[in-house]
């Protein structure tokens, strides 16, 4: 996986545009990635990780992993989650 094809400096507008508050104040996804060089080194991290625990989900139980995914990941901040996924895309 490697990162979208779109010049740096607009990504880190984006990034920079983007609202990446943790509303839980617990440490998760969100705390990992939270400033610029963070998600440099470890934004495609946490993407696959947050794929990888989907994907866990759906094997575990089909009818209850996006609630199950929502629930434990998504939630903590939905715009954040879907620009990493979206910056990072599944190969």
């Amino acid at each position: 996986m490697a990162m979208v094809n779109k010049p740096l400096a607009e990504i880190r507008a984006e990034f920079d545009q983007i609202d990446k508050s943790n509303p839980s104040q617990d440490w998760n996804w969100c705390t990992k990635i939270d400033t610029w060089e963070e998600f440099l080194k470890k934004g495609e991290i946490v993407a696959n990780l947050l794929r990888a625990n989907y994907t866990y989900y759906r094997k575990c139980d089909k009818k209850t992993a996006d609630e199950r995914y929502e629930h434990n990941f998504r939630s903590i901040n939905p715009k954040f989650h879907d620009w990493v996924m979206k910056i990072f895309p599944k190969d």
